[in-house]
């Protein structure tokens, strides 16, 4: 347990009885979270029953409820690392969706969530709220959810296979293969590589992941250069998780997404390049366009909304 945890758990009573914390706010939405992992299991077909996708449901409303209380201690004293860090990143990359940003909102929530470490034990939300499951009395369903969210972390995945809602996708450093529905509705092209956040299945209950994020399909590079690239910052499959859960620093990811940025739909949002070549980064000055990106749309879109982008971007950066 890291010092912010132990000392939100030490004080959160406390904070509650000067009604400092709106603890009515987190009843609700645990409330809802519960039903949402109660309907769940009560279903016999999870995919045919004509509702929103039952595992995302609880994974939302889990997450929700996460959310809910942890940004309703975020005044506390304890959270000042944390509220300083998420205003920075908000203001440098207004999370939204294309062309406002393609920084999406299904992409950073989870990750200012679950991957944003901040303090000095470099804790996240997730694992302070799991520190702070037994106080806030969180029952073991719920805890099982959080686990796998508070674990997982965005990867890169071939798409291999597709059979009505599944999409099989197989992870190019780890060969592990999920069958998997995408919460945005899109299932891609075999062969297509996606950089997506994989949430597991409830194995007594469901037996396919969860595609949490919009994806990011990468557009301009093969699977072999993204190996070769792994090869090149050292990753092994024993490191893998932890880089592309933190990466080799804070924004790298995200920086990423923001100059690698070409192009989007409503369900997917499109990438060209590699992180660590500038130049074959559409928003980046270095940017050489590559006949692979053109012979995608045939020529370079969004200009105008990439120079508005970048401008703010500039401006937030004085």
């Amino acid at each position: 347990m890291g010092k912010i945890s132990a000392s939100l758990k030490k004080n959160l009573l406390l904070h509650i009885n000067k009604k400092v914390v709106d603890i009515s706010s987190m009843r609700e939405a645990k409330k809802i979270a519960v039903e949402a992992t109660e309907h769940l299991k009560s279903l016999d077909d999870e995919l045919s029953s004509g509702e929103r996708d039952p595992l995302q449901h609880a994974y939302i409303s889990t997450i929700s409820f996460m959310s809910t209380c942890m940004y309703g201690l975020a005044n506390l004293k304890e959270m000042k690392a944390f509220k300083k860090v998420s205003k920075e990143q908000e203001d440098l990359y207004m999370p939204s969706f294309p062309p406002m940003s393609p920084i999406t909102d299904s992409y950073y929530v989870p990750w200012e969530m679950l991957d944003l470490r901040f303090g000095p034990d470099k804790e996240t939300l997730s694992s302070i709220f799991l520190d702070l499951a037994d106080s806030l009395k969180i029952d073991q369903d719920q805890i099982e959810l959080l686990k796998n969210l508070s674990n997982s972390r965005m990867g890169i995945y071939e798409v291999v296979k597709k059979d009505g809602k599944k999409i099989l996708l197989k992870e190019i450093l780890t060969n592990k293969e999920y069958w998997s529905v995408c919460t945005a509705g899109y299932k891609g092209k075999i062969g297509q590589l996606w950089y997506v956040r994989l949430l597991p299945g409830i194995t007594e209950y469901v037996d396919y992941s969860l595609v949490m994020t919009t994806p990011y399909v990468l557009l301009t590079h093969k699977k072999e250069s993204w190996l070769s690239f792994f090869k090149d910052h050292k990753v092994t499959q024993f490191n893998y998780h932890n880089f592309m859960k933190f990466g080799p620093s804070l924004n790298f990811w995200n920086e990423f997404i923001f100059y690698g940025f070409c192009n989007f739909i409503d369900q997917a949002v499109f990438l060209s390049g590699l992180p660590d070549q500038m130049k074959t980064l559409p928003c980046s000055d270095d940017f050489i366009e590559s006949n692979a990106l053109a012979e995608s749309f045939g020529t370079m879109l969004l200009q105008a909304d990439i120079k508005k982008m970048m401008q703010y971007r500039s401006q937030q950066q004085l």
